[in-house]
């Protein structure tokens, strides 16, 4: 059995605020960490370069865990690539997640594609390049609106169900189960990092559920399309995580900035999730499941269920249109990448290549 398990994440994505990152977690410098920067262009090998070291990575087979970070632009490309056994982090430093060095060499290496381009080709194209980098913001821009959209139709259903919620029941049963699922769990300082499960990317709403299952052996699945509740159970879950010292992955929202829709425990093996019309889990058969109905009054769903039905598949149909301004973004994408691509000595791309290969190595 392997003991490196590779599990798959974003790092940022399109928000009804626009594009949220989280990649800035890593600008603090960690003992025996480095982080890797690559500078480059669309269809540079820059995704390329991350496949290639996460095959080295993961030929190593070493205990720990490998993340495989996602594009949500492109859910086939990668933005990064973590490997804390190793202390080693590589990011693609380029827009719409830009990160510049802020210890050069004591923490940052600079992994420079833009030396292998043949910039007299680039120049010649520059009033294409340029009208197609504009062309992709304004889809992104359009992205965000519908997903703003969304966001206010998922926030009114919220607030209809709201005055119906039993909400001393809610709190007194969520801080019980916290305190249940995490009995005799201790640790030695509180330690959070966030990560994005969900996104809508080029492929429409994509999950990674199949990182839960192979970071946690029980998995709780609170089922709320509303929010209401499992805002509830996961607030509760992380202040009980504080109290006891626990090292928590929040698996933030790509539809409400700041919310927490998920939180996994890699060192106790336990997960708690929230499931919706958007976010499923089908590989995660093991679920207990906490349905919002047990906090609502028996008719409360029924007295509202035409206006919150109409609504959600009002979101359902603004989501996927948000998709489509992503796909249609990634079709320009590549145009763009056939102006980089024929630009770009591949060999001095693959020499890079393995030098960050023998660099992650021998660390």
């Amino acid at each position: 059995m392997s003991e490196c398990k590779t599990v798959d994440f974003f790092l940022g994505g399109n928000t009804p605020e626009g594009f949220c990152s989280y990649f800035d977690q890593f600008d603090q410098p960690k003992e025996g960490m480095n982080r890797y920067l690559i500078k480059g262009g669309p269809g540079t090998g820059k995704s390329r370069m991350m496949k290639k070291v996460l095959l080295a990575a993961q030929e190593q087979d070493i205990p720990g865990i490998l993340e495989r970070i996602h594009c949500s632009s492109d859910a086939n490309s990668l933005d990064a690539v973590i490997w804390k056994a190793k202390g080693f982090a590589l990011f693609d430093a380029t827009a719409p997640h830009v990160i510049e060095p802020k210890y050069p060499g004591a923490y940052d290496r600079i992994v420079n594609i833009t030396q292998a381009f043949d910039n007299q080709k680039l120049a010649a194209a520059l009033t294409p390049i340029v009208a197609l980098f504009k062309r992709i913001s304004a889809l992104h821009e359009r992205c965000r609106v519908f997903l703003s959209a969304a966001n206010m139709l998922y926030l009114q259903n919220q607030y209809v169900l709201s005055g119906y919620l039993q909400e001393e029941k809610l709190k007194r049963s969520s801080e019980r189960f916290a305190k249940r699922l995490l009995y005799g769990c201790k640790g030695d300082t509180y330690h959070e990092e966030l990560r994005m499960l969900s996104n809508v990317t080029d492929q429409g709403m994509v999950t990674y559920d199949q990182t839960v299952s192979t970071l946690a052996d029980k998995i709780v699945c609170v089922k709320d399309s509303f929010g209401l509740v499992s805002t509830a159970y996961l607030s509760a879950v992380q202040n009980q995580a504080k109290k006891q010292r626990l090292s928590v992955i929040l698996c933030m929202s790509p539809f409400h900035n700041g919310k927490i829709d998920h939180i996994i425990f890699p060192n106790e093996r336990v997960a708690v999730v929230t499931a919706d019309s958007f976010m499923k889990f089908p590989h995660c058969p093991q679920m207990q499941c906490i349905r919002i109905s047990r906090y609502l009054p028996p008719k409360a769903l029924h007295t509202v269920k035409t206006a919150v039905r109409h609504r959600t598949l009002m979101i359902k149909a603004l989501i996927e249109d948000a998709s489509k301004s992503v796909q249609q973004a990634k079709i320009l994408h590549d145009k763009l990448e056939g102006y980089y691509t024929p630009a770009v000595d591949f060999e001095k791309v693959n020499e890079l290549t393995q030098w960050v290969i023998q660099e992650m190595l021998k660390k």
